[in-house]
């Protein structure tokens, strides 16, 4: 029997289906990646909730995701089939000014995926573009998962003024918080 693609779709607030469909296959410069593990984010909980304004139903939730390669497009090089894998969820033009300069998450056509337009990893098989994937060699993938929502810490952390031994008192902290 042919293996499926399962998912769950964001139907509408506070409603999931479980959805079967074809395992995508890559373009030019993408890969098929098998999901393992798949972080649920607060803005994974916003969304269901109809509380997140910018995720909106109609699409497969999930940008904190960690798997293998299962397929690779064409021009892909530094990948390989079985690789262990995480995603920078960040799609962008990379053309504009605030692309050019560093500022990649204002971006006119952001997309986010598993949270604006680009199907996430609520599902087996997501195509991503190759260069938003990075190979995990040495961190165990469920520690992995959590990439994602570490490095929106560090980049807070890097925006301050922190220094190392510097004291801070974080309030009503969340995952991000606490990390």
């Amino acid at each position: 029997m042919p293996v499926k693609n399962m998912g769950w779709y964001f139907k509408d607030i506070r409603k999931f289906e479980l959805v079967e469909g074809e395992i995508p296959s890559p373009g030019e410069n993408e890969v098929v990646i098998e999901v393992m593990y798949a972080g649920i984010c607060g803005s994974d909980l916003h969304a269901y909730t109809g509380e997140h304004p910018l995720v909106k139903p109609g699409k497969i939730l999930g940008h904190e995701f960690v798997g293998r390669i299962f397929k690779k497009g064409r021009n892909v090089e530094e990948l390989q089939k079985g690789d262990w894998v995480v995603v920078e969820p960040s799609l962008t033009c990379g053309k504009c000014y605030n692309c050019t300069h560093g500022r990649y998450n204002i971006c006119r056509e952001l997309d986010v995926i598993g949270c604006t337009k680009t199907n996430g990893g609520f599902q087996k098989y997501v195509v991503i573009p190759a260069n938003k994937v990075y190979k995990i060699e040495k961190l165990p993938p469920k520690r992995a998962v959590l990439t994602e929502p570490f490095a929106v810490g560090i980049h807070g952390v890097r925006r301050s003024s922190f220094k190392p031994g510097d004291e801070a008192l974080v309030i009503g902290c969340g995952p991000i918080g606490a990390f």
